[in-house]
């Protein structure tokens, strides 16, 4: 909140006016799992939480590099463990009118 106070030497009375000023910045994002270690047959619930002004307008998962389609704007992912997944990277964009990250 910044302020600003004016005096006139004619006016008894001081002056305040007030601006709220309202930083905007991309998404901050950090990826939680509900499991440490993950079994082939196991089912893996990602989150994905953002931290960003003016709030975030889309979600996206990638797995392996490619976009998981079904999963876009969802703040979760679930997966089913397989070996198609072993060694692929999971990624989540989020993004707002300022930028994206991952």
């Amino acid at each position: 909140l910044l302020e600003c106070e004016a005096i006139n030497d004619s006016d008894e009375e001081s002056r305040t006016v007030s601006t709220k000023v309202e930083i905007e910045f991309e998404p901050q994002v950090s990826l939680t799992a509900d499991r440490e270690s993950v079994y082939e047959g196991d089912t893996v619930k990602i989150s994905c939480t953002a931290e960003a002004f003016p709030s975030l307008v889309e979600y996206q998962w990638n797995v392996g590099g490619e976009e998981v389609k079904e999963a876009r704007g969802a703040m979760e992912l679930i997966i089913d463990a397989d070996r198609t997944l072993n060694g692929k990277k999971v990624t989540c964009f989020a993004r707002n009118k300022i930028g994206q990250r991952s």
